[in-house]
């Protein structure tokens, strides 16, 4: 029998976690890579990527409080869209996950002011409470910003640009913008995991204009949602090439970034499949994580400082993908046949 903490658990919906781990050691790793002077500290690497990690979780359970109405009126929900199920399905009252959510903001605030206490490291702390913000902004008021058609965008700025910033900052705070290194890495991840949250938007559209949350999806409709999904696709990996011809990214880095690329381009024809793709969100999330990792590897993978000690540390969330991915793909492939086999009993 699941106990009230396993449903609290699921809330959180572990299994996104991974891409704020990924991209915050991004961050790490360049700025650990760029400078052989700076000691790597393990401590201050683990501290700062648990305060990320739960600022991740906590928007989601604020999300899964403030989409309850569009996750009640969604009858197509995935292992991948529609919320956890959990408040849905009367598991928990709704109020916890708004009360889980608090607390966990409570929680990160204050290790950021300890943080910035211990090391007086402004830019790394400022990065960590903007992250708080547009976290409890995604769907809470004042700038409830998945309902203004603006969630990709937030979603965007903070997973991909404030938590590799952050990481970064975090290493090295003399550099208070990142290097030459991070953002040629960083540009092409972030049309990547814009059109990726169009395509979770996608498959909900129905029941969030139900529920009067006006997506950029539900504002754009699908056809023409759809069509911008493919020229952001499209203009991920022109950006990356460009990237590379001009000498900004190591042939390691460029090749590795590459290897998801048909998963991605495959997803552009397959959004304007009707009926819709139940695997669609699944796709595109492994697409934008297996892009992520791949920028891991390349920074880890291209010249300069090599790992030794504790930095070996930086390899952990490669680790932790190659042993979650294959375990996450039979969860999608169960779902789907179950999702046929009830379409058929209709």
């Amino acid at each position: 029998m699941t106990t009230p903490l396993e449903h609290m658990f699921h809330l959180g919906r572990p299994k996104f976690l991974m891409y704020s781990n990924v991209l915050y050691t991004v961050g790490v790793a360049a700025a650990y890579k760029s400078n052989p002077t700076l000691p790597f500290n393990l401590g201050s690497y683990i501290w700062v990527c648990l305060m990320v990690h739960a600022i991740h979780a906590m928007t989601h359970y604020f999300n899964e409080y403030y989409d309850f109405e569009a996750d009640c009126a969604n009858k197509n929900p995935s292992p991948w869209t529609g919320g956890s199920r959990v408040l849905v399905e009367g598991k928990l009252k709704p109020k916890v996950s708004l009360l889980i959510g608090r607390l966990i903001s409570l929680i990160v605030l204050s290790n950021a002011a300890i943080y910035y206490g211990i090391t007086g490291n402004v830019l790394a702390t400022m990065t960590i409470v903007l992250g708080v913000i547009f976290g409890h902004g995604y769907s809470a008021w004042p700038l409830s910003t998945s309902r203004r058609g603006l969630g990709e965008a937030s979603v965007s700025l903070v997973l991909n640009i404030l938590v590799p910033l952050g990481g970064y900052l975090s290493h090295d705070p003399s550099s208070p913008f990142g290097n030459s290194l991070l953002w040629p890495i960083l540009l092409p991840l972030v049309p990547i995991q814009f059109i990726r949250m169009m395509v979770m938007n996608m498959a909900d559209v129905e029941s969030d204009k139900i529920a009067g949350k006006l997506t950029l999806v539900a504002r754009l409709g699908m056809q023409l949602s759809c069509i911008v999904h493919g020229i952001g696709m499209v203009f991920a990996y022109i950006l990356h090439i460009w990237l590379y011809v001009y000498g900004y990214l190591s042939t390691t880095t460029f090749l590795l970034m590459f290897i998801p690329a048909p998963i991605g381009l495959r997803q552009i024809p397959n959004v304007f499949i009707r009926p819709w793709k139940f695997e669609n969100p699944f796709w595109s999330s492994q697409h934008s994580i297996l892009s992520m990792a791949m920028a891991l590897a390349g920074i880890l993978l291209s010249g300069g400082r090599p790992l030794s000690g504790t930095s070996w540390a930086l390899i952990f969330p490669l680790v932790l993908i190659s042993i979650s991915v294959p375990v996450l793909f039979k969860k999608i492939v169960d779902a789907a046949k179950a999702h046929e086999s009830f379409n058929k009993r209709q």
